[in-house]
């Protein structure tokens, strides 16, 4: 079958085994042992021609595995913005979640990967979507992500105050990180730097047991600064 051959990583030998199935009666829903079909094996495998193929001969792009987890997921995870365009346009849900609540766009974010996250924003994914834990994509980012990804997700449209499990706002996870430049840009954002989780820290603590709250301007300071 197409999925033994694509999890033994053969793709000469699956385009050979293309050729043979061609306008035969094939059943693409046929899973290994973790719920993976032929088409989701090819877009975790970064084999783009013959996603396309699978697709085209009728491969279910919305299919899950055993994680609920479906190609376009995939595609998420092993930053491939070809294979994520692809599937977008050939009916993949950009807003899908996983049996953790999480989207193609937590998972890219989770990779930190800048071009994947764009693709699926640039194709209506959700940025203001929770997991099961009440964490944003902006949560993901602000803790593991550079600025530079905080500062995409914000300005498209991410709630920088929405407050996560144990109270965590994004500031918060951004101080668990080490991310100080993050924490300042997301409170000058207007993240409330006040809320306590639910060990009664502020962001600010957090900052501070990281050696760098010192240098971070609170939005009070901000305006001193400017008169």
């Amino acid at each position: 079958p197409v999925v033994m051959c694509l999890d033994d990583g053969d793709e000469d030998e699956c385009a050979n085994y293309d050729v043979n199935v061609a306008g035969k009666n094939v059943d693409f829903s046929v899973r290994n042992n973790k719920g993976h079909t032929a088409l989701y094996t090819a877009v975790k495998l970064g084999f783009l021609d013959i996603v396309k193929y699978l697709t085209e001969q009728g491969a279910d792009v919305k299919t899950t595995d055993h994680r609920g987890r479906t190609p376009l997921h995939a595609a998420a995870d092993v930053h491939d913005a070809d294979a994520m365009g692809y599937l977008v346009t050939h009916g993949a849900n950009v807003n899908a979640k996983d049996n953790r609540g999480r989207t193609p766009l937590h998972v890219a974010v989770s990779r930190c990967q800048l071009d994947s996250v764009m693709c699926l924003v640039a194709n209506d994914a959700e940025v203001n979507v929770g997991d099961e834990r009440g964490r944003t994509p902006l949560h993901i980012a602000a803790n593991r992500c550079k600025l530079r990804a905080v500062e995409y997700l914000a300005t498209h449209g991410a709630s920088v105050k929405v407050e996560g499990d144990k109270d965590f706002t994004t500031p918060h996870l951004a101080a668990g990180g080490c991310k100080l430049d993050i924490v300042e840009y997301l409170i000058a954002s207007g993240a409330d730097c006040n809320i306590t989780d639910n060990d009664g820290r502020t962001a600010l603590d957090l900052a501070a047991s990281a050696g760098g709250s010192d240098n971070i301007e609170k939005p009070g300071e901000l305006d001193a600064g400017q008169e």
